[in-house]
């Protein structure tokens, strides 16, 4: 067996770095993807377990006995929060569609391919739907928060 020349030598360990480097982006980026996708995720499932809980606290027999204005906004308060809730899943929903479209669009930019139109605005409104995801949430915690106050005042 002859032994490698310098240049033989210097071809195998520029194969082997690029080996690493494909590895080592491979897993940074999995990681990216599947960190930005959980927090989402989590809204989702909270917010399936708040339409619960909003129903649960509805369902009360003490809750609503009396027909007056404070039951009205408490019932209103309710429905604007299982509103937002049920708005926080599906814009989660769409909110993962659009990551692995942006995803996707950011692999294929490499300067030689041209991106679809889809891709390209699945690109610029990424952003957008994970702030809209995680304000309709909010709104509906704050919400079934004012309710919940509403109502612990009313039996004082």
């Amino acid at each position: 067996m002859k032994p490698e020349t310098e240049d033989e030598c210097s071809s195998r360990k520029l194969k082997e770095l690029e080996g690493k480097n494909i590895a080592h982006y491979s897993i940074l980026l999995e990681t990216i993807i599947k960190t930005e996708l959980e927090a989402v995720k989590q809204i989702i499932t909270v917010a399936s377990a708040a339409i619960g809980l909003v129903f649960t606290i509805s369902s009360f027999p003490n809750t609503f006995t009396k027909i007056n204005l404070a039951n009205w906004m408490v019932s209103l308060i309710l429905s604007g929060s299982i509103l937002c809730f049920a708005l926080s899943i599906c814009l989660g929903i769409n909110f993962i569609s659009k990551a692995s479209k942006k995803y996707e669009a950011d692999l294929r930019d490499d300067g030689a391919v041209e991106i679809s139109a889809t891709l390209e605005r699945a690109r610029e409104s990424y952003p957008r739907a994970k702030s809209k995801c995680v304000w309709t949430f909010s709104v509906g915690i704050f919400l079934l928060t004012i309710a919940s106050i509403i109502c612990s005042a009313k039996r004082l």
